[in-house]
């Protein structure tokens, strides 16, 4: 696991290379992620969550990318995220973001797939907590609640390889 000390808010591309080739067992949950440095709005959800990438090894045919933001009002704890997907291959992908101060793009090797937009009429924290700082974090979980709700192939993780990012 990764945890930048660096924070970044709106203005910046955050462009990831990665590859999840070796990261393909069912249980897997790798994210390219962001999360508040300081929290401004509350605990999570309130401050909110951006996930440049994630996948889970369960989805095989196809494999699927995700982009999603969290927030008080669109959060995975009342299945209302906003977010979109997009396929990809076993290789090597450049996974990013461009955050504006009205907007957070979400591409894979320059495939945009997914703008999440502030909204104009009732722009609060709520719904755009995106105003603050945040770091970003890489990792690889094993199990919880999306990565493993079909299991967890311990037998993938019993070599020196493992699963890798």
């Amino acid at each position: 696991r990764l945890v930048s000390k660096v924070s970044w808010t709106y203005g910046h591309r955050i462009r990831i290379r990665a590859s999840l080739i070796n990261c393909t067992a069912l249980g897997t949950w790798s994210a390219i992620w962001m999360l508040p440095t300081d929290w401004v709005y509350g605990g999570w959800p309130n401050s909110g969550e951006i996930d440049i990438m994630e996948n889970v090894g369960y989805e095989t045919n196809p494999r699927m990318i995700h982009g999603t933001i969290h927030t008080a009002a669109y959060n995975g704890m009342k299945n209302n995220q906003k977010g979109e997907s997009i396929e990809m291959t076993n290789d090597w992908h450049i996974y990013e973001i461009v955050w504006k101060e009205d907007s957070i793009q979400f591409a894979m090797d320059n495939v945009v797939y997914f703008v999440y937009e502030k909204q104009k009429s009732s722009s609060t924290s709520d719904t755009w907590p995106f105003d603050q700082k945040f770091h970003l974090l890489l990792n690889i979980a094993i199990g919880g609640n999306w990565g493993g709700i079909k299991g967890v192939d311990a037998e993938s993780f019993s070599t020196f390889v493992g699963q890798t990012m």
